[in-house]
């Protein structure tokens, strides 16, 4: 047994004053100020989740750091501190 797809045709009561269309917003800068300050008020400052994770791994001696990334990263800092 084949399925066949019949095809849908519009019937003549369909309007296009049933179904609305979507209107495009276009936001100002202000916007998203906005919106990134709402964001940046409901984010802890802390994540709970990595520090207990963290704190779990120091105590249990499996915490590991590359020291090649810190000295790099340190670097990188007081080369910029310099220029600018």
């Amino acid at each position: 047994m084949k399925y066949h797809q019949k095809k849908r045709t519009p019937s003549p009561h369909f309007s296009l004053l049933q179904f609305p269309l979507k209107r495009k917003v276009v936001k100002s800068p202000l916007n998203y100020k906005r919106e990134i300050e709402r964001v940046l008020q409901q984010t802890p400052d802390i994540r709970a989740e990595k520090v207990a994770m963290l704190k779990k791994a120091i105590w249990a001696g499996t915490y590991w750091v590359e020291s090649e990334k810190i000295a790099d990263k340190l670097i990188q800092e007081s080369i910029l501190d310099l220029i600018l």
